[in-house]
């Protein structure tokens, strides 16, 4: 028969091992819980992106541009970019400071 303190030791050795056994279970739960979040975002940021190019082929499809052919605009078109200017600036000023995190 084993001795007293043999088998302190033995169950001390076997409560390591239970506890290592469920940090490493618990650690693979929250390792994959992590790569899967980021999968998620990887494929939401591919479907945006994919938006993205069809809304832009759609829209240079509606609103091709030709450039002029002695390389100046008209006034009309010029006062026509600083309308749309300072509507996307009145946009850029709401979230200047979302944008500033994000640089």
């Amino acid at each position: 028969m084993a001795s007293k303190g043999v088998k302190i030791a033995l169950i001390g050795c076997g409560m390591i091992g239970v506890i290592f056994l469920v940090a490493v279970l618990a650690g693979g739960y929250f390792v994959k819980n992590w790569f899967s979040d980021k999968a998620k975002s990887i494929t939401k940021v591919a479907d945006t992106e994919k938006e993205y190019d069809q809304r832009t082929t759609e829209l240079k499809q509606d609103y091709p541009f030709v450039a002029p052919s002695n390389g100046v605009i008209t006034e009309s078109q010029l006062n026509r970019f600083l309308t749309v200017r300072k509507s996307m600036y009145a946009v850029y000023k709401q979230h200047e400071a979302e944008f500033k995190k994000m640089e």
